[in-house]
């Protein structure tokens, strides 16, 4: 997939520019997540095409929503042969170390300070949405979340995390306890 896969990065995120359409690098990034090398040359492509999109305008929500959409899809996050444990992340690899497209993302996202708090807005809203039940997914979220309210406090981090209840969670008393103590630490 070498150089073929970085014309349909650059593709991509050109047709994002122009049209504000994200389905190419949603499915390009759904598709080859663990097909890319860390520090091969189609990550080191991909990391400069969507670096590119962040910054363009509306790049950082159109990363966050692709983020979203790539890891909300089960099979990348949820067949994980190694599980996910909920914690308090110190650094990028607690979140996710299994590297692919997601690692790449992850960070272009954490190398941007709006686009984590755009992040933490959109891992909020996906967990209070529903009823969440603790599955892989959730973890991963969740260690984001918990990553970004750790490194980006104050009141906009408060403001964000005070639509998380806690109460939401009934089913899981871990993930319970998680969001308790993610929002006392906030406050």
């Amino acid at each position: 997939h070498g150089p073929l896969f970085s014309i349909f990065v650059r593709l991509a995120v050109q047709l994002n520019r122009a049209a504000g359409d994200c389905s190419l690098i949603e499915t390009l990034l759904y598709i080859f997540n663990d097909k890319i090398p860390d520090d091969s040359a189609e990550a080191n492509a991909l990391k400069d095409a969507l670096g590119q999109m962040v910054r363009s305008r509306g790049g950082v929500e159109n990363i966050v929503s692709v983020f979203m959409k790539v890891a909300n899809a089960s099979q990348l996050v949820d067949n994980e042969e190694e599980s996910i444990s909920l914690g308090t992340p110190s650094c990028l690899s607690d979140i996710w170390d299994k590297g692919g497209t997601i690692q790449v993302m992850l960070d272009i996202i954490f190398g941007n300070p709006e686009a984590q708090i755009s992040l933490a807005r959109a891992l909020v809203t996906s967990l209070s949405a529903s009823e969440v039940a603790l599955t892989p997914t959730v973890i991963l979220q969740a260690n984001c979340l918990s990553y970004i309210a750790r490194s980006i406090s104050g009141s906009v981090m408060t403001r964000i995390l005070s639509d998380l209840d806690c109460e939401k969670f009934h089913e899981s008393h871990e993930m319970q306890s998680f969001v308790k103590d993610l929002l006392e630490s906030s406050a």
